[in-house]
């Protein structure tokens, strides 16, 4: 858990689930949900409530697109959205579905629209979810809204089709950056969906990479983790300060307390972040 009010990382409890790569994790209100991604014996489909008042976890109903890897994962309200990735044949999906934390159960929407991917990335603010680019390498851009089931292509992704990119939002504004397409990449841009427009802002302060992750809390971004052009796992992390709150500019803060690795997930809850999971390589 990193706690930016004094830039330190505790242990919490392990996750209790199988040690796995390429999960993904979301936050609903005040629990984290964490599952699916790819363990020794292949993919998996189990999901996991987080508490971080008892520090404990909770297991859930399945995911209800059965045993999946790198897909996209993010909240609106108090729903959890989980779609596209790989399924356990290796193939490329496009489903979307929908889970409610209240009865604990999964539903599913509108088809993503796009061409079927993994590892894409997104992110929600204002009451609409984002995916875009992929292992497609395309650069096509989707807003769903939950309150009609429906999806619209919204403005390309200006930084080029790539993968292994990461997503989050603060404030009314969402962010994608690093990633893959040949060489690792560093850029960073914030959409505005109140004016479909995408803006560059400033590079990501450490080096180039790809499978990192990231989140955001007390009004900053956070992004670390990954793996550069050698191959050798990340523990870096570093902290956004959007320019609506003062800069545009990376900070530095404490290394990531774990072994370093690259594909792990992240969520936020409250005023800290949680990280775990993830390969070392």
């Amino acid at each position: 858990r990193y706690d930016p009010n004094n830039n330190s990382w505790t242990q919490m409890a392990d996750f209790p689930g199988t040690a796995r790569g390429n999960a993904t994790a979301f936050s609903i209100e005040d629990k984290g949900y964490l599952g699916v991604g790819q363990d020794d014996n292949g993919f998996r489909k189990d999901f996991w409530q987080y508490d971080p008042v008892t520090n404990s976890w909770n297991q859930r109903s399945d995911f209800g697109g059965g045993e999946r890897c790198v897909v996209v994962g993010f909240s609106i309200g108090s729903k959890g959205y989980i779609g596209t990735g790989l399924d356990n044949n290796w193939n490329r999906k496009k489903d979307f579905w929908e889970y409610n934390a209240q009865n604990d159960s999964w539903i599913p929407k509108a088809n993503f629209p796009g061409a079927a991917r993994a590892y894409a990335a997104g992110f929600a603010t204002e009451g609409r979810g984002y995916i875009g680019n992929g292992d497609t390498y395309s650069n096509d851009f989707w807003e769903y809204n939950p309150e009609s089931n429906s999806w619209v292509q919204k403005a390309s992704y200006p930084g080029g089709g790539r993968t292994n990119m990461v997503g989050f939002s603060v404030g009314n504004d969402g962010y994608l950056g690093t990633g893959y397409n040949g060489p690792k990449y560093r850029d960073f841009w914030k959409y505005n969906p109140q004016i479909n427009t995408w803006e560059k802002v400033a590079d990501f302060g450490g080096e180039a990479r790809e499978w990192a992750i990231g989140f955001a809390v007390g009004g900053k971004g956070y992004l670390g983790l990954g793996i550069p052009d050698n191959y050798s796992s990340f523990n870096d992390f570093w902290e956004y300060t959007p320019e609506a709150v003062a800069t545009d500019s990376w900070t530095q803060v404490a290394d990531f307390s774990g072994i370093a690795r690259e594909v792990a997930v992240a969520f936020s809850l409250g005023e800290k972040g949680y990280v775990g999971t993830g390969m070392d390589g």
